[in-house]
């Protein structure tokens, strides 16, 4: 779970398969919403001492059996919502449109040939989703 990798205090942890855009500035925490209630953990930062990483580190330790028996993203996503909610730290997210232009359901825009990525972004954007292997088209060529 890559919600555990700020307890080595690695700095900004970032999937591999984002994009940057722009520099992230590197404030306290780092991480945005990917819809107007999930919290995404796909760029993340958290103080070491955060208890939000206590949280987390519960769900790590739950047998694999457990955690195979959730729904996607309920020991990512979800989880890090959850507890970013109930420690009051949500007005620290990132609006959508910085880090996640692009939601995982409108992942067809990518095959959009009248779409360029410029239209799908704001001036905010620090980050972008990958497109999707085997899409070509002038989204995904910027």
């Amino acid at each position: 779970m890559n919600c555990l990798l700020p307890t080595a205090d690695l700095g900004v942890y970032v999937d591999c398969d984002i994009f940057y855009l722009k520099p992230i500035e590197d404030v306290e925490r780092i991480f945005g919403r990917e819809d107007c209630y999930a919290i995404n953990n796909a760029v993340l930062k958290l103080p070491v001492d955060c208890p939000v990483l206590e949280d987390l580190r519960k769900i790590k330790e739950a047998p694999l059996s457990k955690l195979r028996s959730l729904p996607h993203g309920a020991a990512g996503p979800d989880a890090l919502t959850n507890h970013i909610l109930e420690h009051g730290l949500d007005e620290s997210a990132q609006p959508i449109d910085v880090f996640y232009p692009v939601h995982w359901t409108q992942v067809k825009l990518f095959s959009d040939p009248g779409l360029r990525l410029l239209d799908l972004i704001t001036s905010p954007h620090r980050c972008r989703p990958p497109c999707p292997s085997g899409i070509e088209g002038n989204v995904c060529a910027g």
